[in-house]
């Protein structure tokens, strides 16, 4: 069952993780929003931020999605709890960084990743507010840090 079947259907996620950031603030750093499922790589300033903002944001999206579609209260729309770890180290970031922004290309939906258009840097500025997305992307990191060549994320 997918989640997004137009582009409506991630236009009003964006929105919800708008409405998100303003119940419990959350840095956003990369994303990518797929046709059945999602990433989100997060930056919470307190223990606790994360759990609060994922509850809020699955919840609300499952609701809307049930409410859209007339579907209300016949079943889960995701399939369990999310799923989070720590990143304690620069390589690990970049990895999985590069892991979420690559995620469309990995799965042939686009010949170079940054054709995708629902991951962060694909519409940076466009529909998530500057307060959400914190404007980072591994390619700029690279360039940054002179950790690699910036070309070789995007694919």
């Amino acid at each position: 069952m997918p989640l997004f079947e137009k582009h409506e259907d991630y236009v009003a996620f964006e929105k919800v993780l708008d409405e998100a950031y303003a119940k419990t603030p959350m840095r956003v750093i990369s994303y990518c929003l797929m046709p059945n499922h999602w990433h989100l790589v997060l930056w919470p300033t307190r223990d606790g931020q994360t759990s609060r903002y994922m509850q809020w944001l699955t919840t609300t999206h499952m609701r809307r999605w049930h409410a859209h579609r007339g579907t209300r209260g016949t079943g889960p729309v995701y399939q369990g709890r999310f799923k989070s770890f720590p990143i304690q180290e620069d390589r690990h970031f970049l990895i999985v960084c590069r892991y979420v922004e690559r995620n469309a290309l990995r799965a042939n939906l686009v010949e170079h990743a940054e054709d995708w258009p629902w991951w962060g840097m694909g519409l940076m500025g466009i529909n998530l507010p500057p307060k959400v997305l914190v404007p980072f992307s591994v390619r700029l990191f690279c360039v940054l840090t002179g950790c690699a060549r910036p070309g070789i994320y995007a694919g």
